[in-house]
């Protein structure tokens, strides 16, 4: 005698509605009895979270193995993107977006409900799969990443701060993966072309991807990386790993955001900001989010 079990998971690939649906025909007389049994008490996977562990493992980008140049190249940034120096890199995954609101509250209900009323981290908005996740501290991040890897059995992480700017530059060798200028607009939301007064992050993914297809690694927030804030790369690895000495109560991150009083200078790809890596008089940058990394 056979048994038909079919399940079906509807969820939110950043923006685009993704309809998973599976059917599984069990041969119940195939299967030793204790193998049965172990699959009747195994609890049901949530939907949300299935739809979640779905769409980050799709969204990860294959980054080639190499060298480059890390820091200021053209001679407008500070002395904290000195000296240019070597790195090379293995290959690695990296995703193609930042974490949304809708991923990012899964983790909210499921595992860390004291996050909920934070701003940037609103579990009631209307568009929470096309908003990237913000005003999240470098500990909260932490926080979802080990949640994230106890729920998938994979070893995601924040990508290094080199990885972080090797991916930006995709072989590039500009201030921005565009080129030697920027649309102010991927910072801020704003059009200028229609007096767009507004100023906040602009959605996940409106603009082009860069030469290895990764979507707003400039602009609208900025990303927080692995490594401890030190005021220059004097010292700096050159293979690519996380930089985890000295002042790890702060933590760099990349790429600029719409906070930014001079958003041409923050989201040049060899700008480099910090912040408190915990929640500091419980206040976080607002500018902050993040996207995930992967050891290829």
């Amino acid at each position: 005698m056979k048994y038909i079990a079919a399940d079906r998971v509807v969820g939110l690939f950043f923006g685009t509605s993704l309809v998973l649906t599976s059917w599984a025909v069990l041969a119940q007389t195939s299967r030793p009895l204790e193998t049965r049994t172990q699959l009747a008490q195994e609890p049901e996977q949530p939907a949300a979270l299935t739809a979640l562990l779905t769409a980050v493992q799709a969204d990860m980008r294959t980054i080639p193995a190499g060298a480059f140049q890390m820091g200021d190249l053209s001679g407008k940034g500070s002395g904290h993107e000195l000296p240019v120096h070597t790195v090379t890199l293995k290959g690695f995954r990296l995703a193609a977006h930042q974490v949304t609101l809708a991923q990012y509250n899964v983790f909210i209900a499921a595992a860390a409900p004291k996050l909920q009323g934070r701003p940037g981290t609103n579990t009631h908005c209307p568009n929470c799969d096309t908003q990237r996740v913000m005003n999240v501290s470098w500990d909260d991040v932490e926080a979802f990443v080990t949640w994230l890897n106890q729920q998938s059995g994979r070893r995601y992480r924040l990508p290094t701060e080199a990885e972080w700017e090797y991916a930006a530059r995709a072989g590039s060798h500009t201030d921005y993966p565009s080129g030697i200028s920027v649309d102010l607009s991927q910072s801020t939301g704003q059009d200028p072309s229609r007096g767009d007064p507004a100023r906040n992050t602009a959605i996940v993914g409106p603009f082009s991807a860069n030469a290895w297809g990764l979507y707003d690694i400039v602009g609208s927030v900025s990303e927080w990386t692995e490594d401890c804030w030190h005021e220059s790369y004097a010292g700096a690895p050159t293979d690519g790993s996380a930089w985890v000495s000295d002042n790890c109560s702060r933590r760099v991150f990349r790429g600029g955001s719409w906070m930014g009083p001079d958003e041409s200078q923050i989201m040049r790809v060899s700008g480099r900001s910090n912040f408190d890596a915990a929640v500091f008089n419980g206040h976080t940058s607002a500018g902050a989010g993040f996207r995930l990394a992967e050891d290829d």
